[in-house]
């Protein structure tokens, strides 16, 4: 991306203004986010069942507090991820298509060490373990 668009504009302006280079490196950055939003869970149950609201938490409020967009263009990408049609959006499908890559990769994890103990799995999420 060139100096024109930085990477919080490339995931919240219109998908189709963006150029086809601009798309692209907005689906990798998409993906990443979500990725970095999983480690965030704070339950097992975040892990297995995010939101749609996740990407306005971890990607649109951002962009919105970076001064990176409009306050009408994050309550629009709010009205769009509640009402389901934002889903449709590639990047908002590769921030989740990254999640549950981290996610998948974190639940082993916790699987492995903690296996049923709910004391031990809740450690990974206090921060006592490192996934």
């Amino acid at each position: 991306m060139g100096s024109a668009m930085n990477v919080l504009e490339s995931l919240t302006l219109p998908y189709e203004r963006l150029s086809l280079p601009e798309r692209a490196s907005a689906l990798l950055y998409a993906r990443d986010a979500g990725k970095k939003a999983a480690e965030m869970a704070m339950t097992w149950e975040a892990l297995e069942a995010p939101g749609p609201m996740l990407y306005q938490r971890h990607v649109v409020e951002y962009a919105r507090d970076a001064g990176r967009l409009a306050r009408e263009s994050a309550e629009q990408w709010e009205r769009e991820l509640l009402g389901g049609a934002a889903m449709h959006d590639p990047r908002v499908q590769a921030f989740f298509f990254g999640w549950h890559e981290r996610a998948l990769e974190i639940m082993g994890a916790i699987a492995r060490d903690a296996g049923e103990d709910d004391e031990r799995r809740a450690r990974w999420f206090l921060g006592g373990v490192e996934p």
